[in-house]
């Protein structure tokens, strides 16, 4: 069965980017799964917008076709991409020379002959080149464990002599070792910057979409609840302890509250946590008898509090609601 495919590093530069990234990555494990999640072409043209994308390592499309002695296909794929990303798409160049025993020295070998013909291609087609590391470990120290980690994702031995093996280079060397090992091509260190550079600011924190649990309109609404609660009494609640102490400065408190989405969201929560409450202390009760211990009425009360003033009573109301129907109506075990 061929599992083969290319390498390709995408970044996103702003938030479309992001949110692009997000699309790309949720296909390629929906619609392009096969033994890995995959994508193509037509994808990439599809979501193209706010979006940086670099060759990658000797897994990648280009010097994958240059070791195969495709020049013309390589010339080819690098003008598609100009095409759909411009001045976005950048060819990567790697060295990762080792002098450890354990090292695989045959990867440096083959860089040094792609390399010079990636950066022929690049002037040909008007292409800017960047120097990368193929990054697998944090410090040079850490290439002992990643080898530990590779064989039991292969499930070979340490010791085994054929086993996959690494140049023990992967990890992320500082700006000053990145520009000596790359001494002779400084545009290819500068240009990273450049992308650096193109890299806006954006914010990717949202709140938890997830769907209205339905409590009965008897037990309460939130208009009710706005008639009935003030917002100083929701701010005294969701800012203080299980007790009613005070815990937290004003500034804390205040940003506590913008976080958990202000004081409209915080009138839907605090509905869905006297819900969760009812629900909680009937199912106590059924479950240990009506008179229950202090241990355990202080445990509920301080679970209960710590559900609501994080903002999620909501989702607890919903996996009640599932492992309820999964017990009572669809006969489906559950468990840890």
């Amino acid at each position: 069965v061929d599992k083969s495919g290319y390498h390709l590093i995408i970044l996103a530069k702003n938030n479309i980017g992001y949110h692009n990234l997000c699309k790309i990555v949720s296909a390629s494990y929906i619609d392009g799964y096969y033994f890995r999640p995959r994508i193509d072409r037509q994808l990439l043209e599809q979501y193209h917008e706010g979006l940086i994308v670099c060759s990658a390592c000797l897994g990648g499309e280009l010097p994958q076709l240059i070791m195969a002695g495709k020049i013309n296909e390589a010339e080819a794929t690098i003008r598609w991409y100009k095409k759909i990303f411009g001045d976005d798409y950048y060819i990567e160049l790697q060295r990762h020379q080792t002098t450890d025993p354990q090292g695989d020295k045959e990867v440096f070998q083959r860089q040094q002959e792609v390399n010079p013909v990636l950066i022929d291609l690049a002037r040909q087609t008007g292409t800017k080149i960047i120097a990368s590391n193929d990054v697998h470990f944090v410090r040079k120290d850490d290439a002992t464990a990643h080898d530990i980690l590779i064989c039991l994702n292969t499930g070979n031995k340490l010791t085994d002599a054929n086993r996959m093996h690494y140049t023990r280079e992967e990890w992320l060397k500082k700006p000053e070792m990145m520009a000596q090992i790359f001494s002779d091509i400084p545009e290819a260190i500068s240009n990273t910057q450049e992308i650096v550079n193109k890299v806006e600011i954006y914010d990717i924190d949202s709140q938890p979409i997830m769907p209205m649990f339905d409590i009965p309109a008897d037990f309460g609404t939130v208009e009710l609840y706005k008639q009935k609660f003030t917002e100083q009494d929701l701010f005294d609640e969701f800012t203080r302890d299980e007790h009613g102490n005070v815990v937290m400065s004003e500034e804390a408190a205040q940003k506590k509250i913008k976080v958990l989405g202000g004081y409209d969201k915080l009138y839907r929560i605090k509905l869905e946590a006297d819900y969760l409450n009812k629900l909680t202390w009937q199912g106590a009760k059924e479950r240990y008898g009506e008179e229950l211990n202090d241990e355990l009425k202080e445990r509920i009360i301080f679970e209960l509090h710590i559900m609501k003033t994080m903002g999620f009573p909501g989702y607890f109301l919903i996996v009640q609601d599932y492992i309820r129907a999964a017990r009572e109506e669809l006969d489906v075990s559950v468990g840890p």
